[in-house]
């Protein structure tokens, strides 16, 4: 297999197709093994499936990281740590001093409100597998010559519609409409920060990994 896709059309259609295998995976491995929250009952599982997605397609895709390594501001040491920090502070310490959550609905929790730290070690390596399908799509653009604002456009469009997709698990309007407008509104700032940020890959993890930390917080006093 080639190191690259030079084709957008090809690459785009790629991403989306391998973005929609690891959902297909995650469910289908769900629904064998009876589980309600893969992620939450068998965290080690689907961290390992998630690691092998995301180890695929940076091997897949490793054309895509070299250029955008060459034309990207150079990386620092110091946001990683800060990231790599916060996200332990908020699983070892934030987590369990959050309230507990008054459910009172027959409707099912969403996975992430019944989280606990195993669920975000898996969530975590979701993350970095989506985050090197954005920056694919992102050096695919660059090299067909798109400005920043209609990559922002475009993945904002790509991201917030595929989030849409939501309400076929029967979840609320209300956690549809957040999802999808937190995916719209990362995936727009994602062109600049990958493209003209030093450490922007780092940041724009670090980013991706909070919006889960605040909403998990905020469903402990709201939900």
């Amino acid at each position: 297999m080639a190191s690259d896709w030079p084709t957008l059309p090809l690459r785009t259609g790629l991403v989306a197709a391998i973005w929609t295998g690891n959902s297909l995976a995650y469910y289908g491995l769900s629904s064998a093994l009876g589980l309600t929250n893969g992620y939450q009952q068998r965290p080690i599982l689907f961290a390992a499936l998630n690691g092998a997605f995301a180890l695929g397609v940076a091997l897949v895709f490793r054309g895509s990281r070299a250029r955008w390594e060459r034309v990207a501001p150079k990386a620092e040491a110091w946001p990683k740590v800060l990231v790599f920090a916060g996200a332990l502070a908020f699983v070892f310490l934030g987590l369990p001093a959050l309230p507990a959550i008054n459910w009172q609905t027959d409707a099912v929790m969403p996975t992430l409100m019944a989280a606990t730290a195993p669920y975000f070690l898996p969530k975590t390596l979701e993350i970095w597998f989506q985050q090197i399908l954005i920056v694919t799509l992102i050096m695919g653009f660059w090299q067909h010559g798109l400005p920043l604002r209609k990559m922002a456009i475009l993945l904002g469009a790509m991201f917030g519609g595929f989030h849409l997709t939501l309400v076929l698990n029967g979840n609320d309007p209300f956690y549809i409409a957040r999802y999808t407008v937190a995916a719209t509104l990362m995936a727009s700032v994602m062109p600049w920060l990958i493209l003209r940020v030093r450490s922007g890959y780092t940041w724009a993890f670090g980013i991706h990994w909070a919006f889960y930390a605040v909403d998990k917080t905020l469903s402990h006093f709201a939900g």
